[in-house]
């Protein structure tokens, strides 16, 4: 919805289209709420910002010291293993290594597209309006569909990854 929000106000006012993660919108909900309950209670005037966060390096040395010690890849190494039916110790390193690969792979490639666009973004606003686009409405087309209890009408994976070795 925030995507929608960002893409409209784009087309209405013109102005810069920033593409924001979920905890930095939860973080700037929160320094908003806290202002507006400071302001109640203390009678202080309300600060209102639309400075644009951005991640500093301690920001983002905690966001991959977080996930590197296992936030997610722990439990995820557990559901891939389970997932593809290892049934001995080399199939779960071979599901691991695939795994590894992929992430390697996909954060290299996001890495390199985010470089590319951020950098070329001032020049070229409307490349990554349309990406933001296209991520807004495939996002809420799918979860809309899972919500519906839908989710048959979305294409079968199966088939594209099957030859990992998963259940029968």
């Amino acid at each position: 919805i925030y995507l929608f929000y960002a893409i409209y106000r784009f087309f209405r006012s013109g102005e810069e289209v920033r593409l924001r993660s979920r905890w930095m919108l939860v973080f700037s909900g929160a320094r908003n709420a806290y202002e507006g309950v400071r302001a109640r209670v203390f009678g202080k005037p309300r600060k209102h910002v639309h400075a644009q966060q951005q991640y500093g390096a301690k920001t983002a040395l905690g966001i991959g010291a977080i996930h590197g010690i296992g936030a997610e890849t722990g439990t995820q190494v557990l559901l891939i293993t389970t997932a593809v039916g290892a049934s001995s110790q080399a199939a779960g390193v071979v599901a691991l290594l695939a795994f590894i690969v992929g992430l390697l792979i996909s954060n290299t490639v996001i890495t390199v597209v985010s470089t590319v666009t951020v950098v070329s973004s001032s020049r070229r606003q409307w490349i990554y309006v349309a990406a933001g686009g296209i991520a807004a409405v495939f996002s809420l087309v799918v979860g809309v569909l899972f919500l519906a209890q839908a989710s048959d009408l979305l294409p079968d994976l199966d088939s594209l990854v099957s030859w990992i070795g998963g259940p029968d």
